[in-house]
């Protein structure tokens, strides 16, 4: 496959918190990563969404009937069953086999008091909810503890190759 194998759009719509190329450049890393690991034969676009509380809390509550802020959410697009596609909408599809995967939104503010909590870096944490929200889009879940772990795995190895471990 020629060219780039994923183009990450990320959109900052916060009112504080100031997008630096630093960050700009390991989100996309991590999710470019995360892509690369499942081995599709498509080249693949995705939006990220950086959200103050306040809209993050409104999302969260239109899509899941939950009232608060939370540090990332997922929007697949697809359907993956076992890192292979099992649905896949035609519309996102064209001749040149692109995929776009869908939208994965974060909450600089949760993730920088979670970075504290947690005591690691704000880098740290940014690389753990992209790879957390891309391995969703991916079609990986936590609904059970196997599943879970199965996604953890994945995602520490991702931040593993970027030195970004607990």
């Amino acid at each position: 496959m020629s060219g780039r194998v994923l183009n990450v759009f990320i959109e900052n719509q916060t009112n504080n918190f100031k997008l630096k190329r630093k960050i700009r450049v390991l989100i996309k890393k991590v999710a470019g990563l995360c892509y690369k690991s499942e081995n599709l034969p498509y080249k693949a676009c995705l939006d990220i969404r950086l959200v103050d509380n306040d809209k993050m809390a409104e999302i969260n509550l239109k899509t899941r009937n939950i009232n608060r802020t939370t540090d990332v959410l997922s929007f697949p697009m697809m359907e993956f069953v076992e890192g292979k596609i099992n649905v896949m909408p035609w519309d996102y599809i064209n001749k040149r086999k692109w995929i776009y995967l869908g939208e994965i939104i974060i909450t600089p503010s949760v993730t920088k008091s979670q970075a504290e909590m947690y005591g690691h870096s704000f880098e740290r944490e940014m690389g753990f909810l992209v790879s957390h929200g891309m391995f969703h889009l991916l079609g990986y879940d936590h609904g059970n503890t196997e599943d879970e772990k199965k996604m953890i795995k994945k995602q520490e190895s991702v931040l593993k190759l970027l030195m970004l471990e607990r």
